[in-house]
């Protein structure tokens, strides 16, 4: 995570489910969770970033 030049670290990402599996029809929620890593001192602000989730249909 970024604002400026100061930055976060996010780290231990998890998800639910937390095991592959098939979707026959409907739809299907996944969350995504994370810890983030505030520092002493943090510049305070927005901070922004991104991560990438992947679904494979099949």
């Amino acid at each position: 995570m970024t604002h400026g030049s100061a930055t976060m670290t996010v780290t231990q990402f998890t998800s639910s489910p937390t095991t592959p599996g098939s979707l026959v029809s409907g739809s299907q929620v996944v969350s995504v969770g994370a810890t983030l890593q505030v520092g002493n001192g943090q510049v305070p602000g927005n901070y922004i970033g991104s991560f990438e989730v992947t679904i494979n249909y099949e």
